[in-house]
């Protein structure tokens, strides 16, 4: 990655690397005669919001994961046994009130 800045070339090598640490990478490269503590300080913020935003992410999977998937599978369970089970037994009441009413 150092070569491809050095030769000016943001193409192929630093395609895999997050836009905002590229952006810090590249810009910093042109600025390091003049302040190397920049790149670090650039970093060290980019790692916070970085972590600040897989924290974000985690609690939200950690908070509503559970409750989707306790939705997802409970509402199946529930629309399986209403086909298999309560559905034949309000044909056979519809038909058992049809019986009556033609006597």
């Amino acid at each position: 990655m150092a070569r491809a800045i050095e030769r000016g070339d943001s193409g192929n090598e630093l395609r895999d690397v997050p836009p905002i640490l590229r952006w810090l990478v590249v810009g910093c490269a042109s600025l390091v005669p003049s302040s190397p503590d920049a790149l670090v300080r650039g970093l060290r913020r980019a790692a916070r919001e970085y972590r600040y935003e897989a924290q974000q992410q985690s609690d939200w999977l950690r908070i509503y994961l559970p409750i989707t998937a306790t939705l997802l599978i409970g509402g199946t369970i529930t629309l399986f046994f209403t086909v298999t089970a309560l559905f034949p037994w309000w044909r056979l009441l519809h038909q058992m009130a049809d019986y009556e009413l033609m006597m």
